[in-house]
């Protein structure tokens, strides 16, 4: 699954605007997002990137709030793009 690389603390500051700009509580975004309340959390203390698809959700969401906020700079990353890394990872806890 694709996945938005923001700057730090975009990622954070584009979900407020999204949940400021449609007047919706964070139970409510997650369900219009069709994702966990969980996943939600995550996305917004950055612990996780925001898939494409929610991304896309928002920013077509946005385009019925007239433009009231501006979205930032962002990434798209490919599918496994951090493959490499998990692989190194694993690699070197099964050498120790």
């Amino acid at each position: 699954m694709e996945r938005i690389s923001f700057s730090k603390n975009d990622q954070f500051r584009f979900l407020i605007a999204v949940k400021e700009a449609l007047g919706a509580e964070w139970l409510n975004l997650s369900k219009i997002l069709k994702v966990s309340n969980r996943t939600l959390f995550d996305w917004k203390r950055e612990k996780y990137k925001i898939s494409k698809i929610a991304f896309n959700k928002c920013l077509k969401l946005l385009k019925l709030t007239e433009g009231k906020i501006k979205i930032p700079h962002y990434e798209i990353l490919p599918d496994f793009w951090n493959i490499k890394k998990a692989a190194r990872l694993g690699g070197i806890a099964t050498f120790k």
